[in-house]
């Protein structure tokens, strides 16, 4: 952080924290942000509107406009606060221009688990039917409840009546970046299946705190030589646990350099004392 270009950015920063709505907005003019993070702050509008530039610099926040007033939102939002999406509303702030292209990860793993929108509407997160969500639209059925039935999808409530083609294959859905490096990463372990199971999103939220870059190094470190799964253990509960385990200490598994500047595998590698490592 820009702690020692400006003190009150960092201070600034941990405040915005707090009195951000549950999607990460906070107004952007400099004198009514400080009246919503710190109102007894001793700081000019000046000041404050610095601040906030140091902040956009780091990458720590995105300014925006709608309506002619100015807005901001925190980068990365529901990295550092954990958001209950079932009981989140609509935001009181309009929505940053990449909103419909790029909502959060936890929002849309929500919306996929809770597919009735009776009770959970894109309206109701500022999202459209057209919005694009991992590769496959979530259109709206409000207060509609679809029942299949030989070879029709019937829409209840007085609705009209869809015929489903039962011989069309299914279409494959589109993983994210984060979602594709977790399945090379349990491909890894030569598995068969696909990686699915309660804890998905911890390994999401692992994913997203190191960068896909070190999960892809510990896959390719896996794949040389799987460690077999112990008898009678469930796969994915296994995985689950090597993979944060990895995450959390990956000194434990990355190649080190010895005094000469070669490089070594770490001693959990199956190459440990074979010499340099190739990943």
């Amino acid at each position: 952080m820009a702690a020692n270009e400006n003190g009150l950015a960092e201070r600034l920063f941990y405040r915005m924290l707090l009195a951000a709505d549950d999607y990460g907005r906070l107004p952007g003019d400099p004198w009514l942000l400080k009246a919503h993070t710190g109102p007894l702050l001793n700081n000019s509008e000046g000041e404050v509107a610095a601040a906030i530039s140091c902040l956009e610099e780091h990458g720590l926040i995105a300014r925006y406009k709608a309506g002619g007033e100015d807005y901001l939102v925190l980068v990365n939002y529901d990295r550092y606060q954990t958001t209950d999406w079932s009981k989140v509303g609509e935001s009181e702030f309009p929505a940053p221009p990449d909103w419909q292209t790029n909502p959060p990860i936890s929002l849309v793993e929500f919306l996929e688990k809770h597919p009735d929108r009776r009770y959970f509407s894109l309206k109701r997160y500022g999202l459209t039917s057209e919005v694009n969500l991992c590769g496959q639209p979530l259109m709206e059925l409000e207060g509609s409840l679809e029942v299949e039935v030989e070879g029709e999808v019937e829409v209840e409530e007085g609705t009209t009546k869809a015929r489903a083609d039962t011989d069309a294959p299914p279409k494959e859905k589109k993983l994210t970046p984060i979602q594709q490096v977790i399945e090379d990463a349990w491909a890894a372990f030569e598995f068969e299946g696909k990686p699915s199971g309660k804890g998905y999103s911890g390994l999401v939220d692992a994913v997203q705190k190191v960068g896909i870059p070190l999960v892809r190094d510990w896959a390719a470190i896996i794949k040389r030589k799987p460690p077999p799964l112990k008898e009678g253990a469930d796969r994915w509960k296994s995985f689950c646990k090597q993979f944060k385990d990895a995450m959390n200490r990956p000194w434990e598994w990355q190649p080190k350099s010895n005094k000469s500047g070669k490089t070594i595998p770490a001693r959990k590698d199956a190459k440990y004392g074979k010499g340099r490592i190739q990943l």
